[in-house]
């Protein structure tokens, strides 16, 4: 569904808990998010968003994935690997998340031609009472998924 802001998806997630029993919601992603009174400053109104959000995990008793993009500077970077700092527009995604995942691909950055090999890897870059590390995944493009990477014997 379409929403266009941080109350309506509130109300829309509380009506679908009490009428279907819903458990997780997912926003992707939290920059197409509008507020009621918009401002001058984007990073503040991200940072609205994403309070609302946590208060809708909590308030609503349901999960809620958030998929964010990331600022320009990771192209810029001879290491693409994604950090924390490089989540757009606030930083207060990253103080409100009880869990902050990133997904590399070196693939993602071949030239047209060049040999892929599917690898992926998935940063745990915030684990809220958890541990941080990274997971060595396979990309599946024809499935857009991921799988994790059996261990070497």
């Amino acid at each position: 569904r379409k929403i266009s802001t941080p109350l309506a998806l509130k109300a829309l997630t509380a009506n679908l808990v009490a009428a279907r029993g819903i458990s997780v919601v997912v926003l992707d992603y939290i920059q197409i998010i509008g507020v009621d009174n918009p401002s001058q400053n984007r990073n503040n109104e991200i940072a609205a968003i994403s309070r609302t959000l946590k208060m809708i995990a909590l308030d609503c008793d349901v999960l809620v994935f958030v998929v964010s993009q990331l600022n320009r500077g990771v192209e810029a970077r001879s290491n693409k690997r994604p950090a924390m700092s490089d989540l757009r527009d606030s930083g207060a995604v990253e103080q409100d998340a009880d869990w902050i995942l990133m997904l590399y691909r070196d693939d993602y950055y071949r030239e047209k031609g060049e040999t892929n090999d599917g690898l992926a890897e998935v940063h745990i870059a915030k684990a809220r009472d958890g541990e941080t590390g990274t997971v060595d995944m396979v990309f599946i493009p024809e499935l857009t998924s991921f799988e994790t990477l059996a261990p070497a014997i």
